[in-house]
């Protein structure tokens, strides 16, 4: 077993929350996507910095365990609004994109 802690627990921006996370014994972390936004060109999980944030993982010996969508925890998939639901479809796909 593996023990990590969601990145707002240990309330640390990226990518100083893997050395943190080492330096308290996790083995992992859940990155926060806190808004569908965080993903593009700007955010601060966009395309062009993920090289970056996986890097410092690395460095920390620390894994990216997942990443919590938390924007889509008021109403995504499940939701019983089909708009909502399609943008909830369309969130996990760019995410994962």
């Amino acid at each position: 077993m593996k023990f990590a802690s969601l990145q707002g627990v240990l309330g640390e921006p990226l990518p100083s929350v893997f050395f943190v996370a080492r330096e308290l014994g996790f083995e992992g972390v859940e990155l926060d996507w806190h808004a569908h936004a965080e993903i593009e060109d700007d955010g601060p999980l966009a395309p062009q910095n993920r090289a970056a944030i996986v890097a410092a993982a690395r460095a920390a010996r620390i894994e990216i365990h997942a990443v919590a969508a938390h924007f889509l925890n008021g109403g995504g998939i499940a939701s019983a609004d089909e708009a909502m639901q399609q943008f909830g479809l369309q969130s996990i796909r760019d995410g994962i994109a």
